[in-house]
Parts: C-alpha cells; structure tokens; sequence
C-alpha cells in the first residue's frame, strides 16, 4: 500500500479541514474520512491519534461493508446522492420545522439560511447533478422545509404534477432531513412499487417529467427539504 504525502506550506489545506485556523501557526492532528467520491465525511481531532484511528475504522465500516440485498426491480430513473447534509445541518433544519408556532406543513427558508444551504450544497450536491446529468444548472426554487406526520392519513401529491409549476424545471430534488418516523416514502407510481426511504442527508433527485408521491407517515414526524432546477433542455409536457 503507498501513500501520498502533500506539502501544505501555507496552510491552505488544513484550514480547509479544520486543522488550522486562518492567521494562526497552531496545527491541530486531523485524521480526515473521505468517501468514494472524495468528498469529507468527517474529522476528527482528538488529542490521542490512536483515539482517532479507532473513531476512523469505525465510521469507515459501513463504507466498505459488501453489498447485500437483492438487486432492485422497477428502479425509477432517478439520483440517490448521500451525504449531501451532514448531521448538524439537520438538526439545525428539524429545529428551524418545530420551531413553527402554527407547525406549518411547509416552511420556506429565509435568505440567510437559504444561503448556507446553498453553500453547503454547491460542494456535496450539484457537482453530482452536472456530472450525471450533463450541463450546467439553471435557477432553483427557494428551499421549502416539508414537515409530515401521522395526523396526515392520505397520500401527498408533489407540488411539480401542475402544469403551471413544471413549465421550465428539469428536476425534482427532495433531501431527508429527519428519518425518524415510520412510513414517508418516496415513490414514483409509474415505475412500480419501489419505495425510496433514504437515511437523513440523503438527496433523490427526479426527473420532473415523471410523477413523485409521499406515502403517509405512520409514527412519529418526518422532515423533507424540498426544490427544483431549470436548466437544460426543455422539461417534456404531460399529456
């Protein structure tokens, strides 16, 4: 097995880990989790590096788990990007939907944390969708906080099914943000009955071309933030 050392003179890279801070010449150890697409996962910085190395393999285990299960049958067409909200910025988004007096079932997100969901996003999310898709992006909806419960016995349509709405947007993109609940998948009723539960920070990203449903929740709340992207060529009408 090599390894890749890398020079970081000025300290550019370890201020993007949070190993340094900016004007400061104090360098914490980080041991820096990266997944299969390169992005951090997460860091840790204890003071032990032996610490860090047991809290490493830990949290490395799931990644490179085999896989299991039987293959998916009547899988839509669509994108499963995980990581894309870690978990403070969920928690932080949960807080933001219980901190609703009237518990609104759809919140839209202010500009200031609009923009940190932007630039969150910008880095773990929207890469993937242009190196998948292909293109650049267009402009996106604002960011609206989804909250369901088990007080909702019927099964939620998707706001992009009106022709009005989906006129000029390409893709549908609904991020976990609380999977704490019991029932809440995503499926798509023209391509079978597959249903789509992804762990929170996990992003789905549909064409909106095709029909997206919410099944009830059962128990207990789920939190979805949810979008949509222009761009590319023109989004297909329904007849």
């Amino acid at each position: 097995m090599s390894f890749r050392l890398c020079c970081d003179p000025d300290r550019r890279i370890s201020q993007l880990f949070g190993a340094a801070q900016a004007g400061s010449s104090k360098v914490v150890a980080t041991t820096c989790l990266l997944g299969p697409d390169l992005r951090l996962v997460e860091a840790f910085r204890s003071k032990d590096v032996a610490e860090q190395i047991r809290q490493l393999i830990v949290a490395a285990a799931p990644m490179v788990a085999p896989p299991s299960g039987p293959p998916i049958a009547g899988h839509a067409p669509v994108l499963t990007v995980p990581g894309v909200l870690d978990r403070r910025d969920c928690c932080e988004l949960v807080e933001f939907g219980e901190g609703s007096a009237d518990r609104a079932r759809a919140r839209l997100l202010g500009d200031q944390r609009r923009r940190a969901v932007d630039r969150v996003l910008e880095q773990t999310l929207f890469p993937g969708i242009r190196r998948v898709f292909g293109g650049e992006l267009g402009s996106r909806t604002g960011y609206t906080l989804v909250r369901r419960d088990a007080s909702e016995t019927c099964v939620l349509e998707d706001d992009s099914d009106s022709e009005g709405d989906r006129a000029g947007r390409r893709f549908s993109v609904a991020v976990s943000v609380c999977d704490e609940c019991e029932g809440g998948d995503l499926y798509f009723p023209e391509y079978g009955s597959v249903l789509y539960k992804p762990p929170a920070g996990t992003a789905i990203v549909s064409p909106t071309s095709i029909i997206r449903r919410f099944r009830p929740v059962t128990s207990g709340t789920c939190f979805t933030l949810t979008f949509f992207i222009s761009g590319g060529p023109e989004v297909p009408r329904r007849p």
